[in-house]
């Protein structure tokens, strides 16, 4: 009888399994109305897409009518102005929803309650000394020199990261300043430490973040009297164990010898609508990017070019996507991205600016890459070395070094529907995903991220309380199919459990009688078989008497 039983459990318990792993894997169809632009299928094979950025203006310093040293290293959008620091020219540059000047940002004057201090021409050598720097003896107070970073905030005081004068200028768009910060003091950097900031926003206390050149500890964090608060954000130091291994038996010549493991320098920063801090790594090596890569664990932060930090410095960047986020899955020989600058719009769609392909990676809330464009080439909307990017409405302006112009591109219909599929699901309209999802396929039918948001616009439809038992496992079932035609496993798996619990609770009764009659039935047996037995045995001991 316990065999019986054990053999009975152990059978019901295989085919659960086996149903539950049961997904397919049937191809995706391609649509053949396709340009060169790509994405990638669920298995991670380039696939042709329909073509997600079109470029609608490529200005430079004469459609802009500024000087001809004009040279972008950084955009903000606040409100309905693009501002433009212009490292070349020393100014900064705002420019409306048409991209026609508005006013340039240059010469700098005294506000009536801030008088612009000096710069500082000096600086402390290695014997402790303070030195005249030969460097500064040229700097004015009244202008920028080589800026290249800015922040907006809703008062609109625009923080300018005045690099070259190894300084922070707060002022307004006429000009007026009403803060500096310079010869900022952090003891770790030590007192030879030359303060130049890169790039910079304000947190909602009222923090100055900033990036400076020759710090890799992380966000340098400022009063506005300039005192140091703290680093925030460090970017994390990766050793293997073996390496670490050798490192605790080696003499201190061997350690002096061996590879210095330092974290990486930050290459820009910028905020989202929820205070989050978005900041990019352009210097990570090609092992570590091809190892998140080709990682099946896409939340794991490691080799990634981009976090988002919370107050206190953690990464909340949700990972939940099916490759990591580092751009391009493939590389060329040992080529490997450089993310330089990212930009995030208010739904949390947000696109990273890889310089060495010129290419724009842009990424649902989740970490699923949606679509890719741009491209390096001298061609109409193609970069040379990219360096800077900013989002507005349906428009996303890329700024780029070599050739010192913005290029603006438009989202097309097919971009668009994605965004506002992703927009209708985060919002709880699940019916208007759906829909939108499924005029996302009869753009790209290759595209498995819109059968995966149809299959979950359908499990929170079935998690609807006010659902009839019969609805909710229907909703499920058209879920599953979903992500079968995607090929996607765990999503697949959740419905199907699901699935099987609410069909085993709408069943419970059925399932239970049914127990209870199999037990029964082996008791049967069990008792039955034992007594023909026993009366087999007394009848041949009955014969041998």
């Amino acid at each position: 009888m316990k065999k019986f039983v054990k053999l009975f459990t152990v059978t019901l318990l295989i085919v659960s399994i086996f149903a539950s792993l049961a997904v397919s894997s049937s191809a995706l169809p391609i649509n053949d109305d396709m340009t060169d632009s790509y994405n990638y299928s669920y298995f991670g094979t380039q696939l042709s897409a329909p073509e997600a950025y079109r470029t609608a203006e490529v200005l430079n310093y004469a459609d802009l009518g500024l000087g001809s040293d004009f040279a972008p290293v950084d955009l903000l959008v606040k409100g309905d102005y693009l501002y433009v620091v212009d490292a070349g020219n020393n100014q900064i540059v705002i420019l409306d929803k048409q991209y026609q000047v508005v006013t340039t940002v240059s010469d700098l004057r005294n506000s009536e309650e801030y008088e612009i201090p000096d710069v500082i021409r000096t600086v402390i050598n290695e014997a402790g000394e303070e030195v005249a720097d030969s460097a500064m003896l040229a700097a004015n107070r009244y202008q920028f020199n080589s800026p290249q970073g800015i922040f907006v905030d809703d008062a609109g005081l625009i923080y300018v990261a005045d690099t070259g004068n190894r300084r922070i200028v707060v002022c307004n768009t006429d000009g007026e300043v009403f803060n500096v910060v310079q010869g900022v003091e952090v003891s770790v950097l030590g007192d030879t430490y030359i303060f130049q900031p890169t790039k910079i926003i304000v947190d909602a206390a009222g923090g100055i973040n900033v990036l400076a050149t020759g710090v890799n500890r992380g966000i340098m964090v400022f009063d506005d009297d300039g005192t140091f608060r703290q680093f925030t954000g460090a970017p994390n130091v990766s050793v293997n164990a073996v390496e670490w291994f050798w490192r605790l038996l080696a003499t201190e010549e061997q350690k002096a010898n061996m590879t210095r493991y330092v974290p990486t320098e930050y290459s820009n920063i910028t905020v989202d609508a929820r205070g989050f801090t978005y900041a990019t790594i352009g210097t990570l090596d090609y092992t570590a990017y091809q190892a998140a890569a080709y990682t099946t664990d896409s939340t794991s932060d490691s080799g990634s070019p981009v976090k988002r930090l919370s107050g206190s410095g953690v990464d909340m960047l949700r990972r939940t996507g099916r490759f990591a986020i580092v751009g391009d899955i493939y590389y060329v020989g040992n080529s490997s991205p450089r993310v330089v600058d990212v930009c995030v719009t208010d739904s949390d769609i947000y696109t990273l600016l890889d310089q060495n392909s010129g290419r724009l990676f842009t990424y649902g809330p989740d970490g699923d890459l949606l679509y890719i464009g741009g491209g390096y080439g001298s061609q109409y909307g193609r970069f040379q070395s990219a360096n800077s990017i900013a989002t507005r409405d349906d428009d996303v302006i890329v700024s780029d070094a070599s050739t010192n112009t913005l290029t603006v591109f438009e989202l097309t219909d097919y971009a668009k529907t994605i965004n506002n599929a992703i927009v209708a699901h985060n919002s709880g309209n699940y019916d208007e995903a759906e829909n939108l999802w499924n005029e996302v396929l009869s753009y790209n039918s290759g595209l498995y991220m819109a059968y995966i948001g149809m299959g979950k616009a359908e499990m929170r439809k079935a998690s609807d309380s006010t659902l009839s038992a019969d609805e909710s496992l229907a909703h499920y079932e058209t879920a599953l199919e979903y992500f079968r035609n995607a090929n996607e496993t765990t999503n697949y798996s959740k419905a199907f459990k699901e699935l099987q619990n609410r069909a085993m609770t709408e069943n419970f009764g059925f399932i239970a009688a049914g127990f209870v009659i199999i037990v029964a039935g082996c008791i049967f047996l069990y008792y039955f078989h034992k007594a023909r037995k026993k009366k087999k045995l007394k009848a041949e001991r009955g014969g041998n008497s």
